[in-house]
């Protein structure tokens, strides 16, 4: 019965159980109080609670032995009736006081693991909702439970440089402004619309009904009267404002309560605006309102303009390319003599245009254009055609013939005429009605007509443009506020303005980003309200039950203090329950005025941190939304065999049968219901906010539809951005413009056709139908791809079912601002095409290759011959020619030929066209010279004289060659046919100028040279960078450093060495990091001479003996010195140290000893050996010095172990101390004292004897005896 109290329900309390974090439960925490339960609409869930360290048992206090098995990261389990949610152990905190000693304990949702798992550079583009949380999930236990269909349909960009997972849940949330649920107990989470999050259940809170504090703040810290607005790369609404800002502005806040009559006779006056500006303001805003249409119409006429440009660009550039291609096809026939033009201006006079045609087998148009046909008669052949003014007419194909003769006659004067002959294919001549075809593939002329014709209407479009952004600019002006409000009202209007900036890079479109600007707006445009309050638990009151299930997490409920005012609705966006002290506060957000029905509801939830999560709008959301037959097999087969457990292991249902109609629902699971009415049954996740699914007489509407079979003769699927339609065989999909833009399947029934075909339009204007191109894949004709000419399709290139590719021509474009080609393939040849139109390569097969130069401009290039090649392999160039550089060069050019230089003047070997030849050396077994002469000299008979005297120099074949005397015996040089050769002074140098040998002062310069194979070298003194030897001796070897190091090692790789450095030895493992070939002080790489590896020579001897060097210092490097041993101090004071190991590296001592190394020093006087322990560098050290011995171990024992232990002290003192004072002495004379510092105990397993050949004394405050 309505409003009966139920005495057997009583509250519920938590129940708090502690588990390991496998989930195994080890102890329920009934001792735990001051429990705090922190729920959160916008974040995870918080629990808080302490833990007594002796509880009382039978009225004694005894541990609390779950003290002991708390650990941080252990797992709470609270359980609230039915419900059941899990914690994860965040902190542990110890304390005491006057009441006990306590551990209290702070726990998260199980959720707030999650921010131990991090992502780091993952990217995802265009993704789901689905897609992107099973993304961030992979790595975890959780998964999806429910997602709002719609989350799966829309498609963003993340970019997650590095975030925790628990961060990335809620930035994807957040993008798809949704409100994350979780479910602790499963280990999954679901994604909720706000406006499905909670409902309006009647719970109310008031003064004396559950109210106790309420508190109510007005910000305007974050309210707007101007905002900015800004979108991708920097796009604002300036060219959709009416006012031509970039902002929208709004001051009716603080016009607030300002109001007048029609007359403008102020009513009520504002809390802050003066009258005059207020009435201003209004003004202005009728003004505004009363433009905003006109704005509108300019706005929408300028959008028809730019789209109409748009499509005309295009059609201008197909326009360039057509002119393009038919200066190509002109230049081309005209250096192949297969084209002709006349064109001059007709005076009256009857005349004949004959021109022979290159070959009769060949196939040609007649084309021709004159500027009027008054009193004029064109004739192909003695055969009157038809012509029009100003407009190309093809006069006739022809094909069999050696000429063709176009006559002109008739009165007219002054009348240009342009006649052009143009070879065709076999396939164009045959075809009919071709005739614009013709014209526009062969007459340059005609597409320069049509070029400028395009342009005339750019030129009119662009004016129009223009006249319409004059419009808007005057409009703009009359809207300014310069021209509206007065200077003294715009400096009273500057305290009230209030500028910030809205920032949101997924706008593309102005008129997108303003309406988001507008809505963003509404919200900010008056202070904003935000209430707390803090009721009295009444889920403890039994008297209350009935408003036990209304206090919800997002639930909606009224908040009415009359006394001051307040009588709002708000939504629940936290709840924090005090079990302890019985005390709940609320957290509210979506504050509305219930009386203000003009205001807009404050968005949901506030948005939560910005981070830094790239997010791009504008992907296509098609790209990827394929799924594998298998992948949806299993997702038919987990939903059915759930929904089928669901249903038949339901036990928990409620029937309700009244007005409404029958609904069910489980009060465990109150979102979800079914309610069946006379005409529909609906299914709600939402609480009844929503039918996702629903069953009428009209049909069923669905978010999801599952199934593996659906029969219908018609299926359409759509969206904004296009809709697709299956009609039995056939599939057709249109454009978000209602453009056809594919076909499928069956595409023509005339005869059947099955296959695919995707349309190109000339833009992407919508209003644009033209198809330019099409692309068609079927069965008969494989893959093909046209253009459309006129009415008709033309195939430009296509892959047929034999698997050949057909190209009718290919061109590759140059990059722009580089010099580099433009390719054309076609079946005219192969044309490769400089990018400035300098110069062009032809290769065909009738002129062969030939190359040309543009002596032209680049829009109207003239083509020259520069270098071609016949039929008969003779090769003709027009210019210059050279071949090699530098030295060895041979050039021809307007000088003459050269040799030896690019420089026809300084050539060694130079002739001219005049037969003039220069040359600088001659040889030739056999040579006529006539009218010359040798200078100075003579030959006579088989032996060479030249000079005289002792300036001479004489080769004879009997005696040998000599110079500077008259005599063999006598001269400074000379050589006999022995090869024996005497000179006064030697001079060698090598090829750079460095001496080798220099016998005027004795030296031989070793040092620019390279010695190999000396069998014995004796010296005084050797300096050098290498020595290697087999054997040998080194008397007084004296080196700065010296390295030992086996002859091979590879990268990588450790190797021992031994270095030896000035004063110091150090052993060493090292990490060789670079391997190179070993050169010398020349420069010269090395080789061993054998596989010995014993000596080096710089003759390259093969990959084998290449001999390397080493590095061990750079990236990667791994420098070990295991041993050093070196110098301390200098002369006469120096000592030998000896370190031991590479240490650990953790500490350094102020003394400079490092952890983890052992040191040997011999000092005047004493010898040390030291150990620094590692990580700490405590020292363990055994000193020798010249009177003592000292053993020390710092911070810790030294033990010693033998079967026999003797300590003895030969005349001396034995005392063993303790830092306490307590000791033990054997002096000199033999006495022995014990002292202890504190309690003395002697303890013996078996008997103790006391003898003594004296008295034994025993002094004490108290001796006791057994």
């Amino acid at each position: 019965m309505i409003g009966e109290i139920d005495p057997n329900k009583k509250p519920i309390k938590p129940q708090l159980f502690l588990s390991k974090p496998d989930g195994t439960i080890i102890a329920k925490l009934s001792e735990a109080f001051n429990i705090k339960h922190n729920v959160k609409l916008t974040s995870v869930n918080e629990l808080s609670f302490d833990l007594p360290y002796e509880i009382s048992v039978d009225h004694k206090n005894v541990w609390n032995k779950h003290i002991d098995v708390l650990r941080e990261r252990y797992l709470i389990k609270v359980k609230l009736g039915n419900k059941e949610e899990w914690f994860i152990i965040d902190k542990l905190i110890d304390s005491m006081s006057d009441t006990g000693d306590i551990k209290s304990v702070e726990a998260f949702s199980l959720a707030y693991g999650l921010k131990d798992k991090t992502l780091r550079n993952l990217v995802l583009e265009s993704k789901n909702a689905k897609e992107a949380l099973n993304a961030v999930l992979t790595q975890t236990l959780w998964t999806i439970d429910v997602l709002d269909a719609d989350y799966e349909l829309t498609y963003r960009d993340f970019d997650f440089a590095s975030n925790t997972v628990l961060d990335a849940v809620y930035q994807i949330a957040e993008t798809f402004n949704a409100v994350v649920l979780w479910n602790t107990v499963n280990r999954t989470l679901s994604l909720i619309k706000p406006e499905f999050t909670g409902l309006n259940r009647g719970l109310k809170f008031s003064y004396g009904h559950y109210l106790k504090s309420l508190s109510r703040e007005h910000n305007a810290d974050e309210m707007v009267t101007q905002l900015d607005a800004y979108g991708k790369d920097g796009l604002s609404i300036e060219q959709v404002s009416s006012t031509g800002q970039s902002y929208i502005q709004d001051f009716s806040y603080f016009v607030y309560p300002f109001d007048r009559d029609a007359q403008k006779q102020v009513i009520t006056s504002s809390y802050y605006m003066s009258d005059s500006l207020c009435h201003a303001l209004l003004d202005y805003n009728e003004l505004l309102e009363s433009k905003q249409g006109l704005f509108n119409t300019y706005l929408t006429s300028k959008e028809a303009l730019v789209s109409t440009k748009s499509t005309k660009d295009e059609e201008m550039l197909n326009l360039q390319n057509d002119l393009k291609e038919a200066i190509d096809i002109r230049t081309l026939q005209q250096f192949d003599n297969n084209m002709w033009f006349y064109k001059e201006l007709y005076l009256g006079l009857s005349k004949s245009y004959v021109t022979a045609l290159k070959s009769a087998a060949l196939s040609y148009v007649v084309m021709c254009k004159v500027s009027s046909v008054d009193n004029i008669t064109v004739k192909l052949d003695g055969v009157a055609k038809s012509v029009t003014a100003d407009q190309w007419t093809v006069l006739g194909k022809i094909k069999g013939v050696a000429s063709a003769s176009v006559q002109v006659s008739g009165s007219a004067l002054n009348t240009e005429l342009f006649i052009q002959i143009a070879n065709t294919t076999e396939n164009e001549h045959t075809t009919v009605n071709n005739e614009d075809m013709l014209i526009n593939k062969y007459s340059v002329d005609h597409k320069e007509l049509q070029i400028a014709a395009k342009q005339d209407e750019i030129n009119s479009v662009k004016s129009q443009i223009s006249v319409v952004d004059a419009n808007i600019l005057e409009l703009k002006t009359l809207l300014a506020s310069t021209n509206n409000f007065t200077p003294m009202q715009l400096e009273e209007l500057s305290d009230y303005i209030i500028r910030r900036e809205f920032v949101d890079d997924k706008y593309i479109d102005p008129k997108d980003l303003y309406k988001a600007a507008q809505e963003k707006f509404d919200e900010l445009r008056k202070p904003q309200t935000s209430i707390k309050i803090d009721i009295v638990n009444f889920l403890e009151i039994v008297e209350e039950q009935r408003n036990w299930s209304k206090l919800n997490l997002g639930d909606e409920v009224i908040i009415a203090y009359e006394k001051i005012g307040i009588k709002v609705t708000a939504k629940i966006t936290e709840i924090n329950f005090d079990y302890e002290s019985s005390n709940i506060s609320l957290t509210i957000a979506s504050i509305k005025e219930i009386n203000d029905a003009d205001r807009k509801l404050e968005k949901f939830v506030q948005k939560g941190i910005h981070t830094a999560v790239t997010i791009d709008l504008n992907k296509n959301k098609w790209s990827k939304t394929i799924h594998s037959t298998g992948e949806i097999s299993q997702i038919l087969e987990n939903f059915w065999n759930k929904t089928t457990n669901e249903i038949n292991m339901a036990n928990n249902e409620y029937v309700t049968l009244d007005r409404e109609g029958i609904t069910i629902i489980d009060p465990n699971d109150p979102s979800r219901l079914i309610r069946l009415t006379h005409g529909a049954m609906g299914l709600s996740r939402s609480s009844g906010l929503k039918y996702e699914t629903a069953i009428t007489a009209d049909g069923i509407i669905a978010e999801r539809l599952m199934g593996k079979i659906l029969l219908t003769e018609r299926v359409v699927i759509g969206d904004d951005d296009g809709i697709w339609t299956t009609t039995g065989a056939s599939t057709e999909i249109v454009d978000r413009c209602g453009r056809l833009a594919m076909k499928l399947g069956l595409y023509d029934a005339n005869p059947d056709k099955f296959g695919m075909i995707v349309n190109r339009y000339a833009s992407t204007a919508c209003n644009d139908t033209i198809v330019t191109n099409r692309v068609r894949i079927d069965s008969e004709e494989g893959y093909v791809i046209e253009t459309k000419k006129g009415s008709e399709f033309e195939k430009v290139a296509w892959l047929d079912s034999n698997g050949l590719l057909n190209i009718k021509k290919l061109q590759i474009d140059h990059a722009v601002g580089k010099l580099n080609n433009d390719i054309q393939l076609d079946n005219e040849g192969l044309i490769f095409t400089r990018s400035d139109k300098g110069y062009r390569t032809i290769m065909d097969a009738i002129r062969g290759f030939v190359i040309q130069k543009n002596n032209g401009t680049s829009e109207v290039p003239y083509w020259m011959d520069k270098l071609f090649t016949n039929a008969n392999g003779d090769l003709t160039l027009k210019g210059h020619f050279q071949a090699g550089e530098g030295e060895r060069v041979f050039t021809i050019d307007d000088s003459g030929l050269a040799l030896g230089s690019s420089v026809w003047g300084t050539a060694p070997l130079r002739a001219d066209y005049l037969g003039k030849v220069w040359m600088n050396k001659l040889f030739a077994e056999t040579a006529e010279i006539k009218n010359s002469w040798f200078r100075d000299g003579h030959i006579v008979g088989s032996d060479l004289t030249i000079g005289s005297g002792n300036n001479v120099l004489k080769m004879f074949p009997t005696i040998g060659l000599w110079l500077g005397h008259d005599q063999y015996e006598l001269s400074p040089f000379h050589v006999n046919l022995q090869g024996e050769a005497t000179m006064s002074k030697l001079t060698i140098k090598n090829g750079a100028g460095k001496p080798l040998l220099e016998t005027t002062n004795s030296t031989l310069y070793l040092n620019n040279m390279n010695i190999e194979g000396v069998n014995k070298l004796t010296a005084e003194q050797i300096a050098t960078h290498n020595i290697t030897a087999e054997d040998g001796y080194i008397a007084n070897l004296k080196v700065n450093s010296l390295v030992t190091l086996e002859n091979d090692a590879d990268k990588n790789q450790y190797v021992d060495y031994i270095k030896i450095n000035g004063k110091t030895t150090q052993f060493i493992t090292a990490k060789v990091v670079k391997k190179e070939q070993a050169k010398d002080s020349l420069n010269n790489l090395l080789w061993w001479t054998d596989s010995t590896r014993q000596l080096l020579t710089i003759a390259n001897l093969g990959k084998s003996l290449i001999a390397y060097s080493y590095g061990f210092e750079g990236e990667g490097q791994d420098i070990n010195i295991k041993r050093e041993t070196s110098f301390s101090g200098n002369g006469q004071n120096s000592i030998i140290v000896d370190n031991f190991g590479a240490g650990d590296g953790q500490h350094k001592r102020a003394d400079g000893y490092q952890s983890g190394k052992g040191h040997i020093e011999k000092r005047n006087g004493s010898m040390e050996f030291k150990y620094f322990t590692s990580n700490i560098a405590d020292e363990r050290s055994i000193k020798f010095v010249d009177d003592k011995i000292s053993l020390y171990a710092e911070k810790s024992l030294i033990k010693a172990f033998a079967k026999d232990f003797n300590l003895h002290a030969e005349g001396g003192n034995l005392t063993i101390e303790h830092s306490s004072g307590s000791k033990l002495i054997f002096d000199s004379n033999g006495e022995v004292t014990i002292k202890s510092a504190a309690d003395m105990n002697i303890n013996s397993e078996a008997n103790m004897k006391f003898n003594a050949v004296g008295n034994i004394q025993m002094t004490a405050a108290r001796i006791d005896l057994n």
